[in-house]
């Protein structure tokens, strides 16, 4: 099973980086062996459609997991269209993410995370903005 990891740089001991279509190196690591091979992004700096766009690449490099801290509706739509999983990984290296993943520890994601979602109050004149909680929630009793 191949797991793609959102990165800065090619280090499994960095940080995972946090905007899945932003990030400019992916980790891609063979579960069945170890083996990580470094997927360089070309969609980081789009102005419009990184998600997709990355969502695309991941899947053509044959990513069958994402371990991401945020994901978008874009992103996340692609990904699920092309069967490949998305579960979200804590604060932490991308080692750390894989240890807990391997563990059956993460969450997997169903809903986009970070979007901010416009509700209609009870006058159903105005709108209220509401920040949608984090993905998957706490790591604790999963």
């Amino acid at each position: 099973m191949k797991v793609a990891i959102p990165l800065l740089r090619e280090s499994l001991t960095d940080p995972i980086e946090p905007r899945l279509g932003r990030a400019p190196v992916f980790a891609l690591v063979d579960l069945d062996t170890d083996e990580a091979q470094w997927l360089h992004s070309e969609h980081g700096a789009s102005a419009h459609g990184a998600g997709t766009q990355t969502a695309q690449q991941l899947a053509l490099n044959g990513a069958e997991i994402i371990l991401c801290r945020q994901i978008g509706p874009n992103a996340l739509e692609g990904l699920s269209a092309a069967g490949i999983g998305v579960y979200q990984a804590p604060t932490g290296s991308a080692a750390e993410a894989i240890a807990l993943f391997r563990k059956g520890l993460l969450t997997e994601v169903r809903s986009p995370s970070g979007e901010i979602e416009a509700k209609r109050m009870n006058d159903g004149d105005s709108l209220q903005h509401e920040t949608m909680p984090p993905m998957g929630g706490s790591l604790e009793g999963n």
